[in-house]
């Protein structure tokens, strides 16, 4: 079975989404992919919907647009962005990681604690929401299926990546591993 679900938007409200967005975060399983074809409609639904997280103080929330229009289409660049918006307690510990990998290793230990970046909604139940938005957007040919971007995140982390509905079938997402968010499945 697998541990994780394909949000495949069907045309329908953005309510509708939205309210399969909560649903997933409060009882799915630890990662999803959303597919959508339309990337600035697929954006705009997911960053309102990470603002009503973070408003709803249900989360911390890291938001990762994956573009060249935000300087993030290359590895290094969305990876300094990301560890950059941990909170300052994860990013002291951690001594400024400098190279991709290092970047990349960093971010994965800060996944696996969620404690160490996030105290919302408190400390004893501390949740995290990563959203990395527009995959398919990457410039320089990550993420590399051999060193998968995310993966094991730990109790109360939930992760969310976006794409491109027509280029990336559901079986063929590259970024993921067989840790915790393995194979996707399909939910609509």
């Amino acid at each position: 079975m697998a541990n994780d679900a394909l949000l495949a938007p069907a045309p329908q409200g953005p309510h509708a989404l939205l309210a399969a967005l909560d649903a997933w975060f409060s009882g799915g399983p630890a990662c999803a992919l959303v597919a959508g074809r339309d990337p600035g409609l697929r954006s705009a639904l997911l960053a309102r919907w990470a603002l009503s997280v973070a408003e709803r103080q249900a989360a911390e929330v890291i938001f990762v647009p994956v573009s060249p229009r935000y300087g993030t289409a290359v590895e290094r660049d969305m990876l300094k962005l990301f560890f950059g918006l941990f909170r300052g307690t994860a990013t002291a510990m951690f001594s400024r990681p400098r190279s991709p990998g290092e970047l990349n290793s960093a971010i994965r230990l800060a996944l696996m604690g969620v404690g160490w970046v996030s105290s919302v909604p408190d400390e004893e139940n501390p949740r995290l929401l990563v959203i990395l938005d527009g995959v398919e957007r990457a410039a320089d040919g990550w993420p590399d299926p051999e060193a998968p971007f995310l993966s094991e995140p730990g109790e109360g982390a939930r992760i969310v990546v976006s794409v491109d509905a027509a280029e990336h079938a559901p079986g063929g997402v590259l970024w993921r591993d067989t840790g915790s968010c393995g194979r996707p499945t399909r939910w609509r």
